[in-house]
């Protein structure tokens, strides 16, 4: 009796192993923007009696966009040396530097939309950081 010799197509397996991470992070990606979603459901769903669903003043006039703010304050972090900003710390930066009052369902769906789109980076550490300019998306 002989040992049956078989054959692997190791190409084959190695596409599709890309296959199924290129999946992996698609269905990531979807499950970041549904978190997003769902949180600005939850706010809208909110009764405006109950703390949670009440929003903050409007944002004041002549102040940058709230991209611009973000960035603002996250590079002024990482100047004094900071390893980037957790989300709630540019809520309150921005309410410090630019815009008295905001709170985080005003603007955190939007800073995250800024990640999910590549305009920021959010490492696994949770902190957001900016992108180099090199690393831009464009269009």
């Amino acid at each position: 009796m002989g040992i049956m010799a078989r054959e692997f197509d190791v190409d084959a397996m190695l596409a599709r192993q890309r296959e199924i991470v290129a999946e992996i992070e698609r269905l990531t990606k979807e499950t970041d923007e549904l978190d997003v979603a769902l949180r600005v459901i939850r706010r809208f769903e909110t009764s405006t009696d109950s703390a949670e669903g009440k929003l903050g003043p409007a944002r004041p006039e002549g102040t940058p966009s709230l991209y611009k703010m973000t960035v603002a304050v996250i590079k002024a972090s990482e100047k004094r040396g900071g390893r980037g900003l957790l989300g709630r710390e540019i809520v309150e930066e921005i309410g410090r530097e630019f815009w008295p009052g905001v709170v985080g369902p005003q603007i955190l769906p939007s800073i995250y939309q800024f990640a999910a789109k590549g305009r920021l980076v959010k490492n696994d550490n949770k902190r957001f950081h900016t992108v180099k300019s090199d690393e831009a998306p464009t269009g």
